[in-house]
């Protein structure tokens, strides 16, 4: 009566019950919360009958989109469609379906819909004044590029959605030029204008952008076949390619770098209606995590997971009792363990997803099962003998067996009493050819997976396996008599290698799936060494083999010789085996393995993704892939799940990348532990060894490895992927049986095993079981100590990732971006720790709040807020809306703290963005910087259709550890409860936000609004950044535009959407570099005089009229003092000239982060691996070229062309290649006021630690005296412009450099490129009300003109210092 099978099932039932059970307490709090959220009208369910107003208080109190218009349109739009269809996850609402008519959105969406439309028309090229003109234009469906013929062409043709030839449509060819190529053609163009008549040049536009920068577009309309043609293109040049049309969209722009030659396939582009999704993707990242939206509520989740287990449960006892009254000698092992397999899936799949939120894999998994089970019931009734009549297929052969029909043929076709199964390999051939064809894939991934909704390679797997049975069960006593491997070259087995590889062909090469190539290979392998006997010494050769792979990569150099040392090996044993006649097994999966080292050197698209993989297994810590964490991820994972997990529900598994199917063993172990992981191993343990008992049982040879083959391959399956996930080999794409999401894979495998279940009633005699017993015990026993070893393995690895904790789970990736930047990916549990934890005011060092997570301590601010200048506006607008962050002076600080209510500003390349630079300290916990490295990628891609560059990145490694805790104790536990009660959390910030608003003010008066301006203040004693004041002010509505224009079309729509409007995009003050002007001749005597020591300011040049550079450039004698104090170009040009003052400079601009062509510096740290000789070998390189050629040359002596014509020449006065901040400059001021003491900028000022040290930078006091007597320069500059007076000396450079300014013409949209003035003044004051310390400031106004400008701005700024009483009388 299947006792054993009963008692285990109830067993099997109450676990999962218990874990259900434990999941559903563990989410109760989050469905607690929506219900909450729906009554205060916080929260809102899409479905259903969709509340419009609650939609607009949500979209207007979180400040998405700051657009009235464009939120009314939004939810008119949504109500809508949900009107249509509902929604199964919130990812839904960027699907097509929920997309609206693009144009419809710019037109009536506002500010909002109009910036989105202009954004995503220029990404797909469209050119409304173009396209209008398209019925005049006439043009034909081919057109030449160049005159003469290139042999080289570009074609494509257009279809619809309905696969229909599209004809009339434009088609654009432009040629493509890199960003950093075009500054560079821009540079160079512009150097001609640094001789004769420069300074005529100012404020006059030079030339039409396009004539300077070179991207010829060329045009074709498609024919009447959707085809179009470029032809005679020029070899070597980038082209991008892109239908445009009003009103449709056909994708990406697509292209070719570096052309040679005529691409094999031609374009296809498929013509869709222009289409945008009601929430941009930074929205909508932003409403999945505020978790404002559901698309079911909390009790139809009840209903739908009470049904989902009560079927799931149901479906297995259906089962039991269907075996229960059939009195079967079934075995009563295998359902039990199937029923704990699927049971922890589907547990699960509801687990990794927010049960109100995301797809109901669950219920759709359950269906499945029941399904599966009620259906094979049905064989259970079947009478045994004629199943062993339907299995061998001998009913075929008399429904399809044609007596006229060449007994050759059926032979090939299975259809004889020696049926080679061939039948099953074309089947399978024909589905992968099915797959190639109609097949699809996820995207961008160049794999083909599903056919419609069906997994193919899961049922073309058990067709090879149901070939592989047949064919070696035919040949078994052939393969077994025959001593030595002469049947290799028989027509069967030839013709069965030949079949076999090409299938393995197809699905490496046109399908680019090589997880289920690796797994049918590796099967293959097992039932040869099954037929040969050779499967012990298979496997033992081939660990032999991996641990000298292993050995062999870890000697220097080693790795690059792989190839060699496998193809000597390989080699060896070809011959070892064709003289022996035997063994050829040994060499075939030494092949296999091989071909992992073989394949990637090979220039096809496969092959560079197997390189990926393998390069990735070689470092998952450090690898150039993009991706290249995948296996890191799992590891942090597993480090998070630990040895019992964090329940299920309490993962933060999706995360991770194919984390519900490759790396669901990991979700597993995050979400239940290490322990529930290793059951998993068992139970598939125990699965495969009661499966080899029933096909020992069977005593026949077909079913002994048809059932056997079964088993395999599942457990090769596991192991292929589990092995890959944890990193003991090159990962692939492949699903774990019974556990992964997907339907098609779950019936399958289960249907599959079922049927073995039906099969285990046929129980052989004495007779077959004996023979059995003779030819397949031991090799039974090899493969149990095989996959046991692998077991092990797998066990050991996890337990090593136990042990390593604490360093792995906050160990960050190396690895490339997108674009093949280098990049640190860290655990991402660690930024959901950080929010987790409450953060901590944020104040300015006089105590100002500048930002809060408690609304009353905001209100309560209003009148300190108020009284320091705050923008009141801004503050009401806050005081109406429910934030998680308020922030008093709203937008004029968002450079300084960014936003942690929307997540527009967090770079740490726009600002010091407080919360999220110290994001660690506001949590009250220390995290400091380990390093910071400079590393540069040569495979750095600004779009496909451009070449590979150099990109030189700066990364950052911060200690993490005091985050383990957290993520070993859970993301919900206690321990975080705790740690939000801490009280002391607090940071002040070296800012003085009166200062900061009393200049913002003045740089924003009607004077001066109309200009780019940036003015930072520093004490020069400790490096304090006092203030960073910009103009214009940051605006919420232009930061969102900048966030939605992605980096490849940001020098195109920067100038097109804001309409040369000015815009804050950044703290122009610490992040914008532009040439400092005259002001960096204060670095040039410093140089020198840090050379000869303070005699050098007695250096003297005699200039004539004729010599001068400006009108106003002194002649006659001049040294050093006069130099300063009149700004002389040519004084310095000659001393950086005769002197070669190179060396010494570029010591100094390192110092404070200057840079030269974009090369080396630093904006506010300075790198702790900072590669000095390297960037100076490279800017010597730079600014050496015309070194001294005009300076020196004897036909120019007595002329201006003397002191021009020459980068070297240009940078002593700071013109040309040379860039600063006015940080930078304020910086190296500062360390002259502090008699060359330069501290580190400081920006904390205090923590709950205390007050944050000074830190000593350097001293630039080398030789004695030189700082005071530049003082003494400096001061005398400033009384000249009188401003500076006995009680309040200020000591003071101007400057007033030229550089080309960008403009985008309206009217004829064309940009164009002026040459332009701005202002710099950099000058300090002494007695400061900070500790009496100097107070330096730096001004830069950009664009209006000469350092006069910037000196007005000055004048107000010192009248302010006094009346305030920042500065004190002396």
């Amino acid at each position: 009566m299947r006792r054993k099978e009963r008692i285990l099932l109830i067993a099997a039932t109450l676990i999962i019950l218990v874990m259900a059970w434990g999941y559903y307490r563990n989410i109760k709090p989050n469905l607690e919360n929506a219900e909450k959220g729906y009554a205060e009208k916080s929260m809102l369910n899409l479905n259903g009958s969709m509340d419009e107003k609650v939609l607009l208080k949500i979209l207007s109190e979180l400040d998405y989109f700051g657009d009235p218009v464009y939120e009314r349109f939004l939810a008119n739009r949504l109500k809508m469609k949900l009107q249509e269809k509902s929604l199964d996850n919130l990812g839904e609402l960027n699907k097509r379906f929920f997309c609206v008519n693009a144009q419809e959105m710019a037109k009536e969406g506002g500010e909002t819909g109009a910036t989105r439309y202009l954004i995503s028309a220029t990404e797909l090229g469209l050119d409304s004044a173009l396209v209008a003109k398209l019925p005049s234009l006439q043009l034909g469906s081919e057109k030449a590029v160049m005159p003469e013929n290139s042999g080289i062409s570009i074609t494509g043709n257009v279809e619809n959605d309905k696969n229909a030839p599209v004809a009339g449509v434009l088609v654009r060819l432009r040629e493509e030029i890199p960003q950093s190529v075009q500054d560079s053609i821009l540079e160079d163009f512009l150097s001609k204008y640094k001789g004769d008549g420069a300074e005529d040049l100012m404020g006059l536009i030079l030339a039409d952008l396009d004539t300077v920068v070179k991207t010829p577009s060329y045009y074709v309309q498609t024919d009447k076949n959707g085809n179009f043609k470029f032809i005679h293109l020029e070899k070597g040049k980038n082209y991008s390619v892109i239908p445009i049309q009003a009103g449709k969209e056909y994708g990406v722009l697509r292209g070719v770098a570096q052309i040679k030659k005529t691409p094999k396939k031609g374009f296809s582009f498929q013509e869709k209606e222009h289409r945008l999704p009601l929430f941009d993707a930074k929205r909508f990242i932003q409403a999945k995590k505020d978790k404002v939206f559901t698309v079911r509520t909390p009790d139809t989740f009840r209903q739908n997971f009470v049904r989902s287990l009560f079927l799931f449960i149901i479906g297995f006892w259906i089962f039991h009792f269907a075996l229960v009254l059939r009195k079967g000698g079934y075995d009563e092992f295998i359902l039990p363990i199937l029923m704990m397999l699927t049971g922890i899936s589907l547990l699960v799949l509801y687990a990794i997803q927010d049960p109100l939120r995301d797809n109901d894999y669950g219920s759709s998994a359950a269906l499945t099962i029941l399904g599966v089970l009620i259906l094979s019931t049905l064989p259970v009734f079947v009478k045994k003998n004629i199943l062993v009549e339907k299995i061998t297929f001998l009913s075929i052969k008399h429904l399809l067996y044609d007596k006229k029909m060449d007994p050759r043929v059926s032979k090939w076709l299975g259809l004889h009493k020696e049926t080679q199964g061939y039948l099953w390999m074309f089947g399978s051939i024909v589905l992968i050819l099915a797959l190639a064809f109609f097949g699809s894939g996820p995207e961008g991934s160049n794999v083909k997976v599903n056919l419609g909704s069906i997994q193919i390679s899961e049922v073309s797997k058990f067709f090879m396996i149901l070939f592989f049975a047949y064919f070696f069960a035919s040949n078994f006593l052939a393969f077994r008599n025959i001593g030595n491997n002469r049947y290799l070259i028989a027509r069967y087995s030839l013709f069965m290698l030949i079949a076999f590889v090409g299938l393995i062909g197809l699905y490496i090469v046109v399908v680019g799936d090589q997880g289920p190539a690796l797994v049918l290979c590796l099967t293959f392998l097992f039932f040869y060494a099954f037929a040969k006997n050779e499967f012990l010494l298979m496997i033992v050769g081939a660990v032999f083999f991996g641990v000298s792979l292993f050995i062999f990569s870890k000697i220097p150099g080693g790795g690059s010789l792989l190839p060699y040392f496998s193809g000597v090996v390989l080699i060896g044993l070809f011959f070892y085996s064709l003289m022996k006649k035997k063994h050829e097994s040994l060499f075939f999966i030494i092949l296999l393995i091989s071909s992992f080292i073989f394949l990637e050197l090979l220039p096809f698209d496969f092959a560079e993704r197997l390189a990926d993989r393998n390069n990735m297994f070689v470092n998952k810590w450090d690898n150039t892939l993009h991706g290249g964490d995948q296996v890191a991820q799992g590891v942090w994972a597993l480090n998070s799940g630990g040895f019992f997990g964090q329940g299920l529900g309490k993962g933060f598994s999706n995360v991770m990348p194919a984390y519900h199917t490759d790396m669901i063993f990991e979700t597993i172990g995050e979400e239940m532990g290490i322990f529930t992981l290793l059951i998993v191993l068992v139970l598939f343990g125990l699965l495969f060894y009661r499966s080899m008992l029933v096909a020992r049982r069977t005593g026949n040879v077909l079913l002994f490895y048809l059932i056997n083959g079964v088993a395999v391959v599942t457990l090769i399956q596991l192991c292929v992927i589990v092995g890959g996930s944890l990193g003991l080999i090159p990962l692939t794409g492949i699903t774990v049986p019974f556990l992964s999401k997907g339907n098609s894979a779950l019936m399958v495998n289960l249907a599959v095993f079922l049927v073995i279940i039906v099969l285990s009633q046929i129980k052989g005699d004495k007779i077959s079981l004996n023979y059995i017993k003779k030819n397949f015990d031991m090799l039974n026993v090899n493969i149990i100590l095989t996959f046991s070893g692998l077991i092990v393995v797998f066990g050991i690895t996890l337990m090593i990732y136990l042990y390593k904790a604490n360093d792995t789970m906050i160990r960050p990736v190396k690895v490339y971006s997108k674009q093949g930047e280098w990049i640190y990916s860290e655990n991402p549990r660690i930024s959901i720790v950080k929010n987790l934890l409450n953060a901590g005011n944020i104040y300015d060092r006089n105590g100002v709040l500048l930002a809060t997570s408690d609304k009353e301590t905001f209100l309560l601010a209003k009148s300190v807020a108020e009284a320091n200048l705050a923008n009141m506006t801004s503050f009401e607008k806050q005081r109406r809306s429910i934030q998680k962050r308020y922030y008093p002076f709203s937008e004029d600080l968002i450079y300084w703290l960014g936003d942690a209510n929307t997540g527009l500003v967090t770079s740490e390349n726009l600002g010091y963005v407080a919360e999220y630079r110290l994001q660690s300290k506001l949590r009250g916990i220390e995290a400091p910087l380990k390093e910071s490295i400079s590393e540069t990628s040569d495979k750095y891609r600004e779009a496909p259709y451009l070449p590979y560059e150099e990109k030189k990145s700066i990364l950052k490694k911060y200690d993490n550890s005091y985050y383990r805790k957290f993520l070993k104790a859970g993301l919900d536990s206690k321990m975080i409860e705790e740690e939000n009660k801490k009280k002391n959390k607090d940071i002040f910030l070296t800012l003085d936000v009166r200062l900061n608003q009393i200049i913002n003010n003045i740089i924003r008066s009607d004077e001066f609004k109309d200009y780019k301006t940036s003015v930072v203040a520093i004490k020069a004693n400790s490096g304090d950044v006092l203030a960073s004041a910009i103009n214009p002010m940051p605006d919420a509505k232009d930061i969102r535009t900048l966030s939605e224009i992605k980096s490849t079309y940001y020098h195109i729509l920067y100038t097109k959407a804001f309409c040369n409007r000015l815009v804050a995009d950044k703290d122009f003050g610490l992040f914008h570099r532009s040439v400092p002007g005259s002001t960096i001749k204060v670095v040039d005597a410093l140089a020198f005089l840090s050379r000869v020591g303070i005699q050098g300011t007695d250096t003297v040049y005699y200039f004539t009229d004729l010599e001068k550079i400006r009108k106003d450039d002194p002649i006659g004698r001049v040294d050093m003092r006069r130099g300063i104090i009149e700004s002389s170009n040519n004084y310095f040009i000659s001393l950086m000239n005769k002197e070669e003052l190179h060396p010494e400079l570029f010591k100094l601009y390192n110092e404070v982060g200057i840079n030269i062509a974009n090369k080396g510096g630093y904006y506010i740290d300075k790198p702790t691996i900072y590669p000095e000789q390297d960037i100076n070998t490279k800017w010597y390189s730079y600014i050496s070229k015309d070194k001294g050629a005009n300076f020196f040359n004897p036909k120019f002596q007595g002329t201006r062309k003397k002191y021009i014509g020459s980068d070297y020449s240009w940078i002593s006065w700071g013109q040309g290649p040379i860039e600063a901040t006015p940080l930078q400059m304020a910086r190296l001021f500062g360390a002259i006021a502090n008699h060359g003491e330069l501290y580190k900028n400081k920006f904390l000022y205090k923590d709950y630690l205390g007050v944050t040290p000074n830190e000593l930078q350097t001293n630039l006091e080398i030789k004695s005296g030189i700082t005071p007597k530049l003082e003494s320069f400096l001061k005398e500059q400033t009384t000249s412009a009188k401003m500076s007076t006995a009680q309040y000396p200020v000591y003071g450079k101007t400057g007033s450099p030229e550089r080309i300014e960008k403009i985008y013409n309206l009217k004829n949209q064309t940009s164009y490129v002026a040459k332009v003035t701005d202002g710099w003044y950099v000058f300090y004051m002494q007695n400061s009300k900070y500790d009496k310390s100097p107070i330096v400031f730096a001004i830069r106004i950009q664009g209006k003109g000469n350092s006069g400008n910037a000196v007005a701005i000055a004048r107000q700024i010192v009248e302010q210092l006094k009346v305030n009483q920042f500065v004190l009388p002396i």
